[in-house]
């Protein structure tokens, strides 16, 4: 006799679940994903010559500390890259589009190899040096 309750128990249930779902349609900035760190690029400060300059600063940092195997300032160091690239990527992606993908893909590199339990020194010093000579270019086209 009550066997009808349960699936009209059930059904308010999903009705009540829908209404509190995400909407698939954006609804304006706040929607809008942020950066992969939870922040957004659309604020470059760093001007392209600068922020070349101080990610090969970086950049050495890294290297020494690759070279010494010490994993956990090779881990602090690529941090400090991406935030500073996070600073000013937005200005080279409009002004120096070129240069967008050939700092991306060695960065990439290091920033994931610096998340891994051990270190693929070959891999990251490779790396290193392709990012370095690309920056070393993109300060001395800016």
């Amino acid at each position: 006799m009550k066997y009808w309750l349960i699936p009209a128990a059930l059904s308010g249930l999903l009705a009540l679940a829908g209404c509190g779902a995400p909407s698939s349609q954006p609804q304006g900035p706040a929607s809008q994903p942020a950066g992969e760190h939870g922040q957004s690029h659309s604020t470059g400060t760093t001007g392209i010559k600068d922020g070349a300059s101080r990610m090969r600063t970086q950049l050495q940092s890294l290297q020494k500390a690759l070279a010494g195997g010490d994993l956990r300032q090779v881990k602090e160091a690529a941090k400090e890259l991406e935030e500073t690239w996070e600073s000013f990527e937005d200005r080279v992606k409009s002004s120096a589009p070129d240069f967008y993908s050939k700092v991306e893909d060695p960065l990439g590199i290091l920033t994931a190899g610096s998340k891994a339990e051990s270190l693929d020194k070959q891999t990251l010093t490779d790396a290193a040096a392709k990012l370095d000579a690309v920056l070393k270019q993109l300060e001395e086209k800016n």
